[in-house]
């Protein structure tokens, strides 16, 4: 086996890419020596042990300062430690990566809810829901609902302000957005499925905890800014059955479309009902 290698020949035999190596070098990990018969940089064939062991660490998402640190300034005790810590570090992230795929399940399961509930009337509890104004711009609050939110998807939210919704007519209101921030609280909620959350744990004014409630349950689509007629049809559904809306409803968004051919967005409306 030859004693150098081009830094072209190493890239191929480690599969990495050549700019990767050149940082590499930039960064003081590990250079090429430089052949004075004709200049070029060659790598030696110990270098491949020391540069495959880069890699690794870099596959163990260890940055390139501490891989520095710890090829050129550790001893074992201090590379023990630094693995140790690498894997507290990864530990996290895949808490936080099972986090998001809990999200991204939950969005699946309100996906189907779109398609399965659309215009479909049902009497549910609605689930423990955790919600903050969204013009709240008190430090301790948004700190906590962010802590809340975690990976969690957190969704937009109309809540009706002590409005008759059984009254029709308002979908030609809707269209005026200054009466629809007369009408609406606006707000920023996350789903508690498991009621994980009390306001004692929460201990701060600006987070309120939306309790399960007993509630006509819709998924609506409305065209912003051009048609809001859903919210006729839930006015004419409860007045039809005389159904009598007990305190605020949550409007809930579930997803947005700006497509001029997709310009719908998909609402979930509880109602609380006595």
């Amino acid at each position: 086996m030859k004693n150098k290698f081009k830094i072209g020949e190493i890239a191929d035999m480690l599969d990495v890419s050549t700019d990767t190596l050149r940082i590499y070098d930039n960064q003081g990990l590990l250079s090429p020596i430089k052949d004075s018969d004709n200049n070029y940089r060659y790598y030696k064939c110990s270098d491949l042990i020391c540069l495959d062991y880069i890699i690794h660490l870099r596959k163990m998402d260890m940055s390139l300062k501490n891989i520095n640190q710890l090829i050129n300034h550790s001893s074992l005790e201090d590379e023990y430690l630094e693995m140790e810590n690498q894997e507290k570090v990864i530990n996290s992230k895949i808490e936080e990566l099972q986090g998001l795929l809990e999200s991204i399940k939950d969005y699946r399961k309100d996906l189907d809810r779109i398609e399965n509930k659309l215009n479909k009337f049902t009497v549910e509890y609605s689930p423990q829901m955790i919600a903050m104004d969204l013009d709240n711009v008190d430090k301790r609050a948004v700190k906590k609902f962010s802590e809340i939110i975690g990976t969690k998807m957190p969704y937009f939210a109309f809540l009706y302000d002590n409005v008759n919704i059984k009254k029709t007519g308002y979908s030609e209101l809707l269209l005026d957005e200054n009466e629809r921030i007369k009408i609406y609280k606006h707000r920023r909620i996350v789903i508690d499925n498991e009621k994980k959350y009390t306001a004692k744990d929460i201990g701060c004014k600006g987070i309120d905890i939306i309790a399960p409630k007993k509630c006509i349950n819709v998924i609506v689509k409305s065209s912003p800014n051009k048609d809001y007629s859903c919210t006729d049809m839930v006015g004419e559904y409860l007045l039809k059955n005389n159904i009598h809306p007990k305190g605020d409803s949550v409007i809930r968004v579930l997803t947005v479309r700006r497509g001029i051919k997709q310009g719908n967005d998909y609402y979930e409306v509880w109602i609380p009902i006595e």
